[in-house]
């Protein structure tokens, strides 16, 4: 009688037999996924795989074409990346280098300005524009942002 399963060490195809083999094949898919762990890691916490570039790229047609198939993740470093361009716009727009944000007063009018385009603009949050801005707690950022609106009511 030939040895079906003979690499696994089942000699018989009866209900032994095909426990053995069932043993064999969890051992070797626990072999094989921790082989794959290590490298599939990466992918399956992400949601995209590839360069930096091919993931910019990806980010600003998010960014231009939201829908409702997009969701989570990619849709919150869209609109960070989003705010990260209207930052340096903006700042290169007042003259000033990145250097400046730490140097001037946390609610200073120009940064209330700022703050106050990027909540109109984008969908990030106040702690992420207080930090951005150098503009301590996420309250100063809020209150400079409603002197600024005052002002420009005026």
């Amino acid at each position: 009688m030939p040895k079906p399963w003979g690499e696994w060490g089942v000699i018989e195809d009866n209900a032994v037999g095909r426990r053995q083999f069932e043993a064999g094949m969890e051992q070797r898919k626990e072999q094989e996924m921790s082989k794959e762990s290590g490298d599939w890691r990466q992918l399956r916490r992400g949601w995209c795989w590839g360069t930096k570039s091919f993931r910019e790229n990806l980010l600003e047609q998010i960014g231009a074409k939201k829908g409702t198939q997009h969701h989570g993740e990619e849709l919150g470093e869209s609109d960070e990346q989003q705010a990260h361009r209207l930052v340096a716009e903006m700042l290169r727009k007042a003259g000033w280098k990145e250097s400046e944000l730490g140097r001037r007063l946390k609610g200073d009018v120009k940064k209330g300005r700022m703050a106050a385009r990027l909540r109109e603009e984008t969908a990030v949050t106040w702690r992420w524009i207080a930090e951005r801005l150098a503009m301590g707690h996420w309250r100063t950022a809020a209150n400079a942002v409603r002197r600024a609106r005052l002002a420009r009511q005026k």
